[in-house]
């Protein structure tokens, strides 16, 4: 008796010590790894930008997938500023880290927060999966919307992790249409890298634009 108290005594032990278990990445070491996280640059504050940022997986998300969602921070100025229809970007990926999971977007509140009904596409290009064009627009002859000081979900992706590593998304011909479908250039698209092995790399990428 008193050696299976002495047992039960060590497995209590050993729990407590562990700490909760975090899943690691597929072919990595657990314990050498933290939990993914995302950098910016410096310059992404403020109203006029959209960056990237991780945020709770859906039911519907396959196992092992991240899901990003960009937000736009308002509010905005200038031309066109007031009068958002849709828009239209190509956003890189480190295909050799990650891939995009074909039917995951979601549309967020930006162009929907009028109570219009809204819709979002997301594909990546034959033959090139580290090219993924998101696009986003309200239906019907209406107006755009303004965006209002705070932070407005544009749309939201999940992407299945392939390996551990500093995973850049930088963003291509990103741009916003008014409702005369002209382009208007209220905001900045900034990237963004998703730290998939923490403790190896820190470094930062930022969209040129």
């Amino acid at each position: 008796m008193t050696r299976v108290k002495f047992m039960f005594a060590a497995m209590q032990a050993v729990l407590i010590l562990a700490g909760p278990s975090v899943p690691g990445l597929a072919g990595s070491n657990s314990s050498a790894t933290r939990e993914p996280y995302l950098t910016h640059s410096a310059q992404d504050t403020g109203g006029g930008t959209v960056r990237l940022e991780l945020v709770p997986s859906l039911a519907s998300d396959p196992a092992g997938s991240l899901r990003l969602r960009a937000v736009l921070q308002g509010p905005l100025s200038g031309e066109g500023a007031t009068d958002l229809y849709a828009f239209n970007a190509v956003l890189r990926l480190p295909g050799e880290l990650v891939r995009y999971v074909p039917g995951s977007a979601r549309k967020g509140d930006l162009l929907g927060q009028d109570g219009r009904d809204w819709m979002v596409t997301a594909a990546v290009s034959p033959g090139h999966e580290d090219v993924l064009t998101v696009g986003g627009s309200r239906l019907g002859a209406v107006p755009g919307v303004a965006v209002p000081a705070g932070s407005w979900e544009l749309f939201s992706l999940a992407f299945k992790v392939k390996g551990p590593g500093a995973a850049p998304f930088t963003w291509e011909e990103a741009t916003f249409i008014d409702a005369r479908i002209r382009s208007v250039d209220v905001a900045r698209f900034v990237g963004a890298t998703l730290h998939l092995d923490a403790e190896e790399d820190t470094s930062l990428s930022e969209d040129p634009q």
